[in-house]
């Protein structure tokens, strides 16, 4: 016997339940502002510590929560995406433990995005604020490798 259409209605609506919690939650222990916040997604943005203001998408299903950080690295073309950039962001992919690299069609600009995804059902606040903040410092990481090889 499988689960009947009211009982994945109510894991559905207490899953968006936690889902609104943990912005809220984790929005207010962090300071940050929330942008847009419903069931199923939001907008989160922060300040780092060199005041650059970083925003973070959320797309949220039953089963998980999709974390997007869009990097400062626009490009209005994938044919202008530096060969050297297109590789470090592979061989982050391959190393890195928070999140992978993407492009992403942010504003009609091509963006490098890191992105993450992680159990709804497993998350509380501390891991919801760590895959942000990890997100985060990936961005900030890569930027900084980028503009430090940047001639002059």
């Amino acid at each position: 016997m499988g689960i009947s259409q009211e009982e994945l209605d109510q894991y559905v609506a207490r899953m968006r339940s936690k889902f609104q919690a943990l912005v809220e939650e984790a929005a207010a222990l962090r300071g940050w502002n929330i942008v847009l916040c419903h069931g199923t997604g939001g907008e989160l943005q922060m300040i780092n510590s060199l005041g650059i203001t970083r925003s973070c998408a959320l797309v949220h299903d039953a089963i998980s929560v999709t974390f997007f950080v869009p990097s400062r690295l626009t490009f209005d073309s994938v044919d202008e995406l530096p060969h050297h950039l297109a590789t470090n962001m592979l061989v982050r992919n391959d190393t890195s433990y928070f999140g992978h690299w993407c492009l992403e069609e942010l504003d009609d600009k091509f963006t490098c995005t890191c992105m993450k995804r992680e159990k709804i059902s497993d998350m509380d606040v501390e891991t919801f604020w760590k895959s942000i903040n990890g997100l985060f410092a990936e961005c900030d990481n890569l930027e900084e490798s980028i503009y430090r090889n940047l001639p002059g």
